[in-house]
């Protein structure tokens, strides 16, 4: 499955003018995960061994930008938070830290969208979802965080993170379809976010 946030033709956030953009998410079934072994920008790493990596080892964070970076512990107190909350542990997650022309690839490769987007997850395993584990990954595009951020008054830092929240979410199950359940994803990444001390 994969889902797509797609950032809102005018930018904005719940409770701003600009508020009613569209966001989409759509599930794909892909028969083999989109990454290569030994990754790098291009070709991000694969998927750990879960039976070499406990819950927390099967966290890996791969910065795959060439000059933005975000802070490892930031990233996991963020899926701990979301883990914590939604009742669910990690198995084995990447989440790969990259630029506009990754996570793009991917939009247009896994979904045939030929357009930029901010984050992009893909459950690797539903039978593993479905008994509350996530073996997955999450792909966030730092350049449009980067460009999002002083829109809303927030650090890049912080809206990247959003992403990995909402990448997460996804991963166990949360859809945002309609603006019901985009309200409901936002407010759930303004908890997490917050219990992770962002």
């Amino acid at each position: 499955m994969v889902f797509v946030l797609l950032p809102p033709a005018g930018g904005g956030r719940e409770g701003s003018d600009e508020s009613k953009a569209v966001v989409i998410s759509e599930a794909v079934d892909i028969s083999s995960p989109p990454v290569q072994e030994g990754g790098s920008a291009e070709t991000p790493m694969t998927t750990p061994d879960p039976e070499a990596a406990g819950s927390e080892a099967g966290l890996e964070i791969h910065a795959a930008h060439d000059t933005l970076r975000l802070g490892d512990e930031a990233v996991r107190a963020v899926v701990e938070a979301v883990c914590a909350g939604e009742g669910v542990r990690v198995l084995s997650l990447n989440v790969v830290l990259g630029d506009h022309a990754l996570v793009h690839d991917l939009n247009r490769e896994w979904l045939g969208h030929d357009f930029e987007t901010d984050v992009v997850s893909f459950v690797l395993d539903e039978a593993a979802q479905a008994r509350g584990e996530i073996d997955g990954e999450v792909y966030v595009d730092l350049d449009t965080a980067s460009e999002r951020a002083p829109e809303f008054g927030v650090p890049m830092e912080h809206e990247a993170l959003r992403y990995v929240a909402h990448g997460v979410l996804h991963l166990v199950g949360h859809d945002d379809a309609t603006e019901a359940e985009r309200a409901a994803m936002r407010a759930l990444e303004d908890r997490y976010l917050t219990e992770a001390g962002v």
